[in-house]
């Protein structure tokens, strides 16, 4: 905040400061580097609101303290994220604390660029160099101003082709269990022997057979159950769809198709709002219809929620309940989503559950992998799409869901440790919501999974790389080792998440890899449209152009 007093804001200052509010934030007049920051208070979470100045540096933007750890500066760390607002135009931003030599650097740039206007409260001359703001810079508070996606909640991924999508209106399901059995029998009987309609009937009650009894968790089997309802319903009506198909059910949950597998309700689909089936949906309604899902787990101490897949894609027929690191990280930044608009304290329950999901090995029923290779003999954690206990760690590894899961980590972090918003309505004094119980260690550990992700990909991005193109993994079903080249789509897709992923870690060097796989598109005559990631999941995104 601008003040004429190092201790406070006086009242010329506060004055000063309404000023500036009118001429910036409401008016939107172009004064270089000025803009209102708007940030909820750490305590009260209430919005506040502080002029700030922003300072642009090669090619990044800061915001510098120079009363050192005022209350905007505490608030925004708190928060790890706020809004810069000019006029009408509202920027939504992730705040990144900086330390170290970049500290010192910016500190001494800000001065050099602001010093008229706020030199006093650094013990610095005019124009310092990087080592004498190092003696001081520790005192003043530095953050980057980054891109978010606070607004989104995943990623969207390439899609081939377009997909056929049916809706089940309300009231449409089977009442229960028993009336679905019974149709999916019918259906099984008037469909022609060996067919794929029968395959899939038949994979559905084999499951319900097995993971619907009173002695399994409550999260498993009203997943077995929707699963059962929503093929009753389709079967009921048609046979098996020639193609991939999708399934929205009331509640807004997608069931995707497999073929001799049938239906079932997919978590990474239905957080990721594939094929924006469920784009409507509010992220705390969307959140309420996936929390009967969770599996509650236990592995020693460890105790997790997991969203469960029954399928094994490479052995047909085969039932197991299994885990997705892919769909951890987006139930995770659902929930947490969920939990910041609502203060609900079920749905930061929720994102912590899913996110302690990814400190359990993958042999004990979570998503953590162990990886290594003779390029790189160290083992580093690997957040696996999907999950195959006893297999060797990089089956179902893919990268891209790699990239995505950690940029969802990254994401539900700051959703989790700021303060839900406050209520719109009401008395001033009962519009704040508290913070849930364990939010604030939620938000701590999906920031400390990310950076531990970040580490991993740098180190294997490498591994990843053929000297002409990118591997969709190194170890695909079906495939020899590091011999699955990523498609068009999903090389361009692996650009984008890597752009993204620079702009979240800054100077690690995803930049590099994104650029060198560009050129290694281009020179096969494709154009990866440099595109940000939206809200919504609709196919083609990603698309490349030739």
């Amino acid at each position: 905040m601008i003040s004429a007093r190092g201790r406070g804001v006086g009242v010329p200052a506060r004055a000063l400061n309404g000023v500036i509010a009118l001429l910036v934030g409401r008016l939107g007049l172009p004064l270089p580097g000025l803009r209102m920051l708007r940030v909820h208070g750490r305590r009260s979470g209430r919005l506040r609101s502080t002029p700030v100045l922003v300072l642009r540096r090669r090619g990044r933007r800061y915001l510098v303290a120079p009363r050192g750890r005022t209350d905007w500066a505490r608030n925004l760390d708190a928060a790890g994220w706020g809004e810069l607002i000019h006029g009408r135009r509202t920027e939504r931003f992730r705040a990144t604390p900086v330390g170290g030599d970049e500290r010192a650097a910016v500190v001494a740039a800000y001065v050099r660029r602001f010093g008229w206007l706020t030199g006093r409260f650094f013990d610095l001359p005019r124009r310092p160099t990087a080592d004498q703001a190092r003696r001081v810079a520790g005192r003043h508070p530095v953050f980057r101003v980054g891109a978010t996606l606070l607004l989104s909640l995943a990623l969207a991924g390439p899609a081939a082709a377009a997909r056929p999508s049916f809706a089940i209106p309300a009231g449409g399901l089977p009442e229960d269990a028993a009336t679905a059995r019974a149709t999916l029998r019918e259906a099984s009987r008037e469909a022609p022997p060996g067919s794929r309609t029968r395959a899939d009937i038949g994979y559905v009650l084999r499951l319900a057979d097995r993971h619907l009894g009173p002695r399994e968790p409550e999260g498993r089997r009203a997943t077995v159950l929707r699963t059962l309802q929503v093929n009753a319903w389709y079967y009921a009506r048609r046979g098996a769809p020639g193609s991939r198909a999708i399934i929205r059910d009331p509640d807004g949950v997608l069931s995707t198709y497999w073929e001799r597998r049938g239906f079932a309700v997919n978590p990474v689909a239905t957080a990721g709002r594939w094929q924006d089936l469920n784009a409507g949906l509010s992220p705390e309604r969307l959140a309420s219809a996936l929390l009967p899902y969770g599996v509650a787990r236990r592995a020693g101490r460890a105790r997790f929620l997991l969203w469960e897949y029954y399928d094994v894609p490479d052995v047909p027929g085969a039932i197991r309940p299994g885990a997705s690191g892919m769909a951890q990280g987006r139930i995770a930044q659902l929930m947490a989503r969920a939990y910041h608009r609502t203060g609900d304290p079920r749905f930061a329950a929720a994102a912590t559950g899913a996110l302690r999901a990814f400190q359990v090995p993958v042999a004990a029923g979570g998503v953590r992998s162990r990886v290594s290779t003779p390029q790189v003999r160290r083992p580093r954690p690997w957040f696996v799409e999907r999950a195959y206990p006893g297999a060797s760690p990089w089956k179902g590894a893919a990268l891209n869901g790699f990239m995505v899961t950690i940029i969802n980590l990254e994401t539900t972090g700051p959703l989790l440790t700021s303060r839900p918003q406050p209520r719109r309505t009401g008395p001033r004094e009962q519009r704040v919501r508290p913070r849930a119980p364990g939010a604030m260690a939620g938000g701590r550990l999906a920031r400390a999974l990310a950076r531990a992700g970040e580490a991993t990909l740098i180190r294997y991005l490498p591994v990843h790389d053929t000297g002409r193109w990118s591997l969709y993994g190194l170890l695909t079903p079906g495939r020899p080792w590091a011999s699955y080249l990523a498609d068009e789509n999903y090389h361009c897709y692996h650009v984008t998440l890597l752009r993204q992923l620079e702009r979240q870690a800054p100077m690690v060097g995803f930049d590099q890899y994104a650029d060198l796989w560009a050129r290694y598109a281009r020179r096969a005559g494709v154009t990866c449209r440099r595109v940000e990631p939206y809200l919504g999941g609709g196919a083609g995104l990603f698309r490349p152009e030739r």
